[in-house]
């Protein structure tokens, strides 16, 4: 279960996902949100502090270039139209 303050990058396949996990929990990553957010506030990472960060740069700066490169130049989920068939309004599947 997740509320209005959830925010996700879509992922194809599981390695990709397990890269971004560990690229946005790396210790560059970790230390530039930890220098925008004010840790005793309501809502401390913000949409406009997750905006902030540039994934292809944090990648390059871990030497994770090529592996990103690889991953970000695939459609997303949403612009998929293989996936949107999961959606179409059949009664049986």
């Amino acid at each position: 279960m997740v509320d209005d303050t959830c925010y996700f990058i879509p992922c194809n396949f599981e390695p990709e996902a397990g890269f971004f996990a560990d690229l946005l929990n790396s210790e560059t990553a970790q230390r530039f949100i930890s220098s925008l957010v004010f840790m005793d506030s309501k809502r401390p990472v913000t949409i406009d502090v997750l905006r902030r960060i540039d994934l292809k740069k944090l990648a390059e700066h871990e030497g994770q270039a090529a592996i990103a490169a690889e991953y970000l130049s695939l459609p997303s989920v949403e612009s998929n139209p293989q996936y949107l068939l999961v959606f179409e309004g059949k009664e049986k599947y």
